[in-house]
């Protein structure tokens, strides 16, 4: 995509355009506050950039952020990162490319080959549109480039809802039963397996009183060197003496046990620790793992090109469950096994879990059966 004059759909809420990008913002942000926004992007052209800025000026925390839509170019990539239920278009290669961000806690990124043509919001064709070269103005939508062929199609949310989609977003694709049929499991043990169940497990989860974790941080001025142009995604973190970053509410180093201190501030995720198969291999939890007797990356779709770990064992399926990120927190989803994925959880009788991701919790234990187990070990 070549330096091209964006366009603008007429609406409430706030449209900002600069060299660099575009962005929608809700309109309880203020005409005023996306100034302030728009003058930061002019000085540096980052997504870290723009969401410091929207915190800021929002007055939130980056779990309240309000809803927003954003893209900052490169010379030859595309960083998307989108809040709430704003629709996003890219046509990539003459193909169309969605983003959501509902359902996720904090933001849904994506990087992207530079785009033909992108649109956060509203289709300017809808409602009274004009163009916009650098400014902040009202608006329901915003799009740089010409939408062409595929991209012109329906939008996917006209269409009836996806069975498939599960809980986190992540959509799993059905697997051909197996000739091994599954034991039917035992009474649910655990009256949730999502995040109240992490305080049942007897682990001490620090709370934060309410409004401290995050409503009262404040971010540096300058996000860090860390944030490149193509770092993968970002959370709030505390850094401790040596340096690892950490989720904003531990007193610890998660890697070194060192104190941890200082202002929270966006970085690139670290390594959220790592799996390790009972006499087999151990892969580090830097982003999405597939693992089956003959994994597909297909399995799922992801922002971000999966892992795959062979499992060779003839009553594991094909591509049997995947692990999963989400900010700090490290999921495991059953990917429709024949045979089931079972967690364990500090002695507590296994659960088989459901084909919708699950968070763990450290210590948490996946059993696959017949003495196939996978640690989770190292994690915040």
């Amino acid at each position: 995509m070549t330096r091209q004059t964006a366009r603008w759909t007429a609406g409430d809420d706030i449209v900002i355009a600069w060299p660099g990008g575009i962005a929608l913002v809700d309109a309880a942000v203020g005409l005023r506050a996306a100034e302030r926004i728009w003058t930061r992007l002019h000085r540096d052209s980052q997504l870290g950039t723009f969401l410091k800025a929207l915190a800021e000026s929002a007055e939130a925390g980056f779990l309240d952020l309000p809803t927003f839509a954003v893209a900052v170019f490169s010379a030859d990539r595309c960083h998307i990162a989108v809040r709430g239920p704003v629709p996003v278009r890219a046509q990539v290669g003459g193909a169309l490319e969605e983003v959501s961000g509902e359902g996720v806690t904090t933001w849904a990124e994506r990087v992207l080959p530079l785009p033909e043509a992108i649109r956060l919001g509203d289709a300017v064709d809808d409602l009274p549109s004009g163009p916009v070269a650098d400014a902040v103005l009202t608006g329901s939508g915003v799009e740089r480039g010409e939408f062409c062929g595929a991209a012109e199609a329906p939008p996917a949310e006209m269409a009836e809802p996806d069975p498939d989609r599960t809980r986190t977003g992540y959509t799993a694709v059905q697997e051909p039963a197996e000739d091994e049929p599954a034991e039917a499991p035992a009474p649910n043990p655990y009256y949730s397996l999502w995040d109240p169940s992490v305080a049942e497990s007897g682990v001490d989860v620090p709370t934060p009183a309410d409004g401290q974790l995050f409503d009262d941080t404040v971010v540096d001025e300058e996000v860090g060197p860390e944030l490149r142009a193509d770092a993968g995604p970002l959370v709030l973190a505390r850094f401790c003496d040596r340096g690892h970053p950490n989720p904003p509410e531990r007193a610890t180093c998660f890697v070194c046990e060192s104190a941890v201190s200082g202002e929270a501030r966006m970085t690139e995720r670290p390594p959220l620790g790592y799996v390790r198969v009972e006499g087999g291999e151990t892969v580090a939890l830097k982003g999405p793992i597939i693992a089956g007797r003959n994994p597909k990356s297909t399995a799922l779709t992801l922002d971000e090109a999966p892992r795959l770990l062979a499992l060779p064992h003839a009553h594991v399926s094909g591509t049997h469950l995947a692990f999963l990120m989400e900010g700090w927190r490290v999921m495991v989803q059953d990917l429709r096994s024949s045979n089931g994925t079972y967690l364990r959880r500090h002695g507590k009788p296994a659960v088989r879990l459901p084909d919708t991701a699950v968070p763990l919790i450290p210590g948490d234990l996946i059993d696959l059966g017949k003495g196939l187990f996978i640690h989770l070990e190292g994690t915040p």
